[in-house]
């Protein structure tokens, strides 16, 4: 099944349509996943031009045009009240729709992240609040959106 956000955010590209990470797509076949775009924002320092969160970390292998970040996530809470694990893995090819690699690493085998999982990560490193419903989400979006506004627009008044 489609994500949520897949559900419900239109699609602003020329181009293929999305296939969501999790409604099957997965690692091999996933193009403009909703989640897990917005994960790749999270980390997407625009090649040094933004500074990333505390515990955000992102490298470029240049010659190969790989994108890698790690993100930490021992503080994140998942449903039981535990952290959902130590950090989740990127891997992306240039700023194209697909993500190659999304892992949550601990002291447990490697494993592909819930979309719960995701959006709590997304909420943890933007805006901590509890995302309970579609409406939450919405508006958090909304609010990190007009942030990011007021951000450019203050850079663009320094220069």
């Amino acid at each position: 099944m489609k994500c949520e956000l897949c559900r419900t955010r239109p699609k602003d590209w020329n181009g293929d349509d999305r296939k969501c990470f999790f409604d099957g797509h997965g690692l091999e076949h996933n193009w403009m996943c909703a989640t897990v775009n917005d994960i790749r924002k999270l980390v997407d320092d625009e090649w040094g031009q933004k500074k990333l969160p505390n515990g955000v970390h992102i490298w470029r292998n240049t010659s190969e045009e790989r994108s890698y970040a790690v993100i930490s996530v021992h503080e994140v809470e998942g449903p039981e009240g535990w952290s959902i694990g130590s950090v989740l893995f990127v891997e992306w090819y240039k700023d194209r729709g697909n993500t190659a690699q999304l892992q949550l690493l601990s002291s447990e085998p490697p494993r592909v992240p819930t979309e719960d999982e995701l959006r709590r990560i997304l909420a943890f490193y933007t805006d901590p609040v509890e995302v309970a419903t579609e409406a939450d989400y919405v508006a958090h979006e909304q609010r990190v959106e007009e942030r990011r506004r007021l951000a450019r627009l203050a850079a663009e008044e320094e220069s």
